[in-house]
């Protein structure tokens, strides 16, 4: 599929060329490698007899919780084995033809994987050498666009690619209608459905690819208001079943220092609101600006998978954030805090109680200690219903010019209550960017982490080492653009 696409991708953009000398190429890259040391967990059991405790979970006498199944000779679990090394390749790279014929482009973004080190299946998608994310050719003008070819959309129900085309038209100023449709792909994974991919971790996958069908209408009528709204199926492509039929919406409204937002994500195939959020800026009032915001949330699954009829629990939200800064003090401050109820999951627990309301508290701090040094630091906490999290960082950098240098510190803790038990990781690490000329840059970072078990946690160790190399480059320009190039963003 892949290599189909990139044929016609480039049947499609370099055949015009031959015939029209003024068109404009731009290439972009990203290459990235990575150093990962990971440590892999691997099945294991002990008789029933020797687990301390009774029923479905128990504990190993070095602290490890099994799982007894009544009637079983063994108990089982899962144990850390020694770490193991990989060293993933990627390359990311974007072409846009243009001058192809007036208000005619072509695009493409192919990313290409390997493992240069290590057992391909750690890293995931080790073994995909290559994803086509994007493959079309669209021709605009002022009042419209088309748009055929692998291609994705954006909207308030998040990232969607597909095989097809789209028609945005702009009849006034300010407003924009939208139709697309197409053969649907799995959400950020570039492949269809019925896919090697999906069948891997989804035993009832579906047997058909669905065609997506949508249309979006968005609104400006004066600076300071902006709306829109969107419609959106999938269905199989023998028409036989649907797979998703959701709405979105969502505005803006800014009067004076005031911004009020909202959207709201509806599922009509269950009638459950997905998503409702609305957030607000307050006027700034000596330095400090106020931002209340409160949301609805419900995991949404599509129609075709199993995991929507176990009924989902969701949550309501209320919270504060908070900034402070003044124009004589290179320091600014930023503290939010917010509170979560869930819904009741009429579920049996097999021991204790499961809490319904969470928290979490956080603070960002940045001082600009001189012109070229800079120090920041946050901390952020988080009681959950099955897992409590706490993060503490601090960054010191210094700007070389255009290069950056900076040193990182920091402490993490996670308390899954659910899952294992309590530990705290120390981390330390170097990371730095700088542009090797105009049209390209460097970014380096290497970071060690120590991890401390509790007195009373299992001999579970996820000391660990991680670095990244990453290599960014553009060449040509963009259209009607000459001059020095730019610096890559």
């Amino acid at each position: 599929m892949a290599g189909r696409w990139l044929a016609v991708f480039l049947a499609s953009s370099i055949a015009p060329a031959t015939v029209v000398s003024a068109q404009t190429v731009r290439i972009s890259g990203v290459t990235t490698f990575q150093y990962l040391e990971v440590r892999p967990l691997e099945t294991d059991s002990i008789p029933a007899e020797d687990a301390l405790g009774s029923g479905l979970l128990r504990r190993t006498e070095d602290g490890y919780v099994v799982r007894c199944i009544s009637g079983d000779a063994f108990c089982r679990f899962r144990r850390m084995i020694a770490p193991t090394v990989t060293v993933p390749a990627i390359q990311d790279i974007a072409v846009s033809v243009w001058g192809l014929g007036p208000g005619l482009r072509a695009y493409g973004r192919l990313r290409g994987r390997a493992v240069l080190s290590g057992e391909e299946l750690i890293w995931p998608r080790g073994d995909d050498r290559l994803d086509v994310m994007a493959a079309f050719v669209e021709f605009e003008r002022s009042a419209f666009r088309i748009r055929g070819g692998r291609q994705w959309k954006t909207s308030g129900l998040g990232f969607y690619n597909f095989d097809g085309g789209a028609v945005v038209v702009r009849p006034l100023r300010g407003l924009s209608i939208e139709a697309y449709g197409g053969w649907g792909l799995v959400r950020g994974v570039h492949e269809p459905l019925t896919s090697d991919d999906v069948n891997a971790f989804e035993p009832f996958a579906p047997d058909a690819r669905p065609y997506v069908l949508g249309a979006q209408i968005s609104l400006r009528p004066l600076r300071n208001i902006a709306f829109s709204a969107l419609y959106q199926r999938e269905i199989r492509n023998d028409r036989l079943g649907l797979y998703s039929e959701r709405v979105a919406a969502d505005a803006v409204v800014r009067i004076g220092e005031t911004s009020v937002a909202g959207d709201l994500n509806v599922d009509l195939g269950t009638g459950v609101i997905n998503e409702a959020r609305l957030r607000m800026w307050l006027p700034t009032f000596e330095g400090v600006t106020l931002g209340p915001y409160f949301r609805h949330h419900r995991p949404f699954f599509e129609l075709w998978t199993i995991w929507g009829a176990f009924s989902p629990v969701g949550f309501d939200e209320a919270g504060l954030r908070a900034a402070w800064q003044q124009p004589d003090i290179p320091v600014r401050i930023e503290a939010w805090g917010a509170g979560r109820h869930y819904s009741e999951a009429d579920a049996q627990t097999l021991f204790g109680t499961v809490r319904a309301t969470t928290w979490r508290v956080g603070t960002r701090i940045s001082a600009q200690l001189a012109p070229e040094w800079e120090l920041q630091g946050h901390y952020q906490g988080h009681v959950g219903f099955g897992a409590a999290t706490s993060d503490l960082g601090l960054r010191l950098q210094r700007r070389l010019g255009n290069a950056l240098v900076a040193v990182n510190a920091g402490a993490f803790q996670r308390l899954y209550e659910l899952r294992e038990d309590e530990g705290t990781v120390l981390l330390g690490g170097v990371d730095a960017s700088s542009p090797l000329g105009p049209r390209t840059r460097i970014t380096a970072a290497l970071a060690a982490y120590r991890h401390r078990a509790g007195a009373d946690a299992p001999d579970t160790d996820w000391t660990q080492l991680r670095g990244s190399f990453r290599f960014e480059w553009i060449l040509g320009t963009e259209p009607r653009w000459s001059g020095s190039a730019r610096r890559v963003p």
